[in-house]
């Protein structure tokens, strides 16, 4: 795989950051700075609107910026991009890519509560309308080589997994790897490819209510496996749940309604949900050495071992049979 784990997040001062919106975007109060895995965002106000300003890791390259920006506006979702003062929908400042986009009032789902069954079925309904849309998107960028695609799982798992120290947790990314293998990887060419939006974690799902949910940050877009959009959001919906296979059938039925699964689609989505997870608790580990003092990188590290650790509890096909009945209820 060409494309390794992306260079440290550029570093402009909270400053720059300032005279940057200002001369751009006619921008002048910030209101605090965003985390962000790779890039730099921060929180703007205008007139009581809020905007994003958004600066691309140095490595990122204009098509898979354009990407984004044009998937945004194609949606037409929650967000919308904000051209500069010249009209333009992206600059170039310092050779890092720099835009702005709307700001989607809410609550990440990390933060709120209750997650309710209604929650996680217009969460599934709203992520199906996504994909849905992005069946007919088509741009260069999204064929980009990117590590958060699952279909380089086996190469990241097998990359990091040595700095999982812990016996019985290098034991559960072992399994998971092994059945990746056996049971998933044999089947990539019956299963359905698309545009997707590939990162709905709990911090890029906003809620403003269990009626209006918004998806936010379309920086891991790319074409992969369709199963990827639910399985992820799965994962992260899971963590701190006492019965974490509800919380997901929920979201299976609400997604299968709008958007329907196939069977093989159905009988492998725990196996994407496990291998997702293998792949986030490696990364995690990786990133922890090169950048040790930024909490963001890690925050889902520890919820998510213990995600596996139950699910290593789990009958794969006793999962399965659930998720199947799920969406027979859906139709």
């Amino acid at each position: 795989m060409s494309n390794d784990l992306r260079k440290l997040s550029p570093e402009f001062s909270i400053d720059e950051a300032k005279s940057l919106a200002n001369q751009y975007y006619g921008l002048k109060e910030l209101i605090c700075q965003l985390p962000s895995e790779r890039d730099q965002n921060f929180l703007f106000e205008k007139e009581k609107l809020k905007f994003i300003l958004k600066i691309s890791n140095i490595d990122e390259i204009y098509s898979v910026i354009d990407m984004q920006n044009c998937a945004i506006e194609f949606i037409k979702h929650c967000i919308r991009v904000i051209p500069d003062l010249n009209g333009n929908m992206i600059i170039k400042y310092k050779n890092h890519f720099v835009r702005l986009v709307s700001y989607f009032p809410g609550i990440p789902l990390a933060d709120y509560q209750p997650h309710s069954e209604k929650l996680f079925f217009n969460l599934g309904k709203i992520l199906a309308n996504v994909d849905k849309s992005l069946s007919q998107f088509e741009h260069e960028g999204t064929k980009r080589n990117l590590y958060w695609n699952i279909t380089n799982a086996e190469y990241i798992i097998n990359k990091y997994k040595h700095l999982i120290i812990e016996n019985n947790h290098r034991q559960i990314i072992e399994n998971i790897l092994n059945d990746w293998i056996k049971y998933v990887v044999p089947q990539f060419s019956l299963l359905r490819k698309s545009v997707i939006h590939n990162d709905a974690n709990d911090y890029n799902i906003i809620i403003t209510d269990q009626d209006n949910i918004g998806l936010i940050d379309f920086g891991d877009m790319c074409y992969t496996y369709l199963i990827c959009e639910v399985s992820i959001a799965c994962a992260y919906i899971m963590l701190n749940k006492q019965n974490p296979i509800d919380s997901a059938t929920y979201l299976i039925r609400g997604y299968n309604q709008i958007y329907s699964l196939e069977n093989i689609e159905i009988d492998l989505i725990y196996y994407f949900i496990r291998t997702r997870l293998a792949m986030s608790v490696v990364i995690s580990a990786h990133q922890k050495q090169i950048q040790p003092d930024c909490p963001y990188l890690v925050v889902s590290e520890k919820p998510a071992w213990t995600l596996l650790e139950q699910l290593n509890h789990f009958d794969s096909k006793i999962v399965c049979h659930i998720f199947r009945s799920a969406c027979i209820l859906s139709t």
